[in-house]
Parts: structure tokens; sequence; C-alpha cells
């Protein structure tokens, strides 16, 4: 597993991955150098992770717990160094700069997505909005687009989410960008104006997306509007129990069910 990781890293440092059918599929310095970074920045939070998870299994830290000593629980924290993040957006943003024209969006999106509202988010931000509205990789950030709000403020983030709208033409760029916006015009005692436009941003954005989580995101209020309000009858569940045997929901009408929805995220 270590050997088939290594190797894969390799290949895109080198610029290069392998398709299904064998042959080699280019892949951009500036992609190759975001999922660099993504990597570290993982590898960053596992390593926080575990150091997090031995500080609380030491000796210090269960004495000072168990005593409910506040300060001494907060020396110990202190000493753990969380994951710089606006590093990882300043690595970012400095090495999309070193790169010319496309290749350098995924760079300027992980920038702005570690940046927060940091002044390298806000300089990749003007990067972005001045030279690739256009460019379908915003995807990449649109599908965080709460991360816009929080960087630009409401004015600023509703204005690139209008451009991008009206001037990207990738179906999933302009449907999260739609998708985003309807959520912003769509509050609490807004103009009837607003909520009109909302539902059309919603509805487009969930035609362009079709098929897609996306797709099923904007879906989903309507169905549980529709479908699962109290007194109707539970939509049909199809599957195998632990047996292996077929068994449908359907199957136990008429009696007390409980439905226990869990996975892992």
């Amino acid at each position: 597993m270590k050997i088939t990781m290594v190797r894969l890293l390799a290949a895109l440092l080198a610029g290069v991955l392998l398709a299904q059918d064998g042959k080699q599929t280019p892949v951009s310095p500036g992609a190759a150098a975001q999922r660099k970074l993504v990597a570290d920045y993982e590898a960053a939070i596992k390593d926080y992770q575990a150091k997090s998870k031995a500080l609380m299994a030491s000796e210090a830290w269960q004495k000072a717990q168990k005593a409910d000593d506040k300060e001494a629980l907060k020396s110990l924290r202190a000493g753990l160094q969380a994951v710089d993040m606006e590093s990882f957006a300043k690595r970012a943003l400095g090495e999309a700069q070193q790169i010319a024209g496309e290749d350098a969006v995924p760079l300027y999106c992980q920038a702005v997505i570690y940046g927060g509202k940091s002044d390298s988010a806000k300089t990749a931000f003007a990067a972005l909005r001045e030279h690739h509205v256009r460019s379908p990789q915003l995807v990449r950030l649109l599908e965080s687009g709460g991360i816009i709000a929080r960087a630009l403020g409401p004015a600023e983030a509703a204005a690139f989410l209008e451009q991008v709208i009206a001037d990207n033409q990738d179906n999933a760029a302009r449907a999260w960008a739609m998708y985003w916006r309807s959520m912003q015009l769509n509050v609490r005692n807004a103009p009837e104006a607003d909520q009109k436009r909302a539902q059309e941003l919603s509805a487009k954005a969930e035609e362009l997306a079709a098929g897609s989580p996306l797709a099923a995101k904007i879906a989903a209020p309507r169905f549980e509007k529709e479908r699962l309000q109290i007194g109707m009858v539970a939509p049909d569940i199809e599957g195998v129990d632990t047996d292996g045997t077929a068994f449908k929901l359907s199957d136990y009408r008429g009696k007390v069910v409980v439905l226990d929805y869990w996975g892992f995220w």
C-alpha cells in the first residue's frame, strides 16, 4: 500500500497519471501542485490528530482531568500546535503566482479555501475574478460556497456569484453559483422579487446539475416537504438483511418500525 502511494505521488509530481487503459494522461503542473498541497495539508491534520490523541491519553492529561484542573489542561493543550492553515494558503498563492494562465486556477482556489479572510485569500480571489471567472476549474471553490461569503462578505460574494452565472459556460460551475446565490436571496422576510429569483436560480441549477449530488441536495427540501411529513406514508426502502435476505419496508406495514440511518463520512 505504501509503495502504491509513493508511486502515485511520484506520478503526480512528474505531471502524469495512469488512466484505466494504461495510457498516461497529462496532469498540469498547477493541478499536480494543488494535489501535493492538499496531501501535505491532510498529512498535517492527521499528525495533529495523532498528537492530540496521545496528549489526552497521557498521564499528565488524565491527572489534570481527574482533578478538574482547567489551568493545567489549558497549559497542556497550549503545547499542542494546531495546523497553520494560513501558511498553506500563502504557499498555494505563491505557487499559483509562478504559473501562467488557467493552470494556476486550482492553486488560487485552494488559497481561498485555506485562507478564509486572510490577505492571501483576498489576493487569490482578486486573481480569480479578474482573470479566471470563466474557468470550469472554479467548481473547486464553488463547491465550498460558504467560504466565499466568509472571505468576501455578503455583497462582494453576491457580485462574484452573479459574475460566474453570467460569464461561465461550464454547467457544474454555473449550477453551484446559482445554488449559492439562490440561498443568499431566499432568506427570511426577503422581498418577493428576491424569492422569485431564488426559485428560478434553484430550478435552473437543479437542471444543469442533473444526476449529481448537487441536484440531490437541491431536491432534498422539496422531497422532505412532499414525502416526509408526519402522517404521510414513508417512502418504500429496499435492502438486504444481515442474512442476505431481500426485504422492503412495505413488508412491515402495520407494524411498529424503527429506522436507524447511519454511515461513514
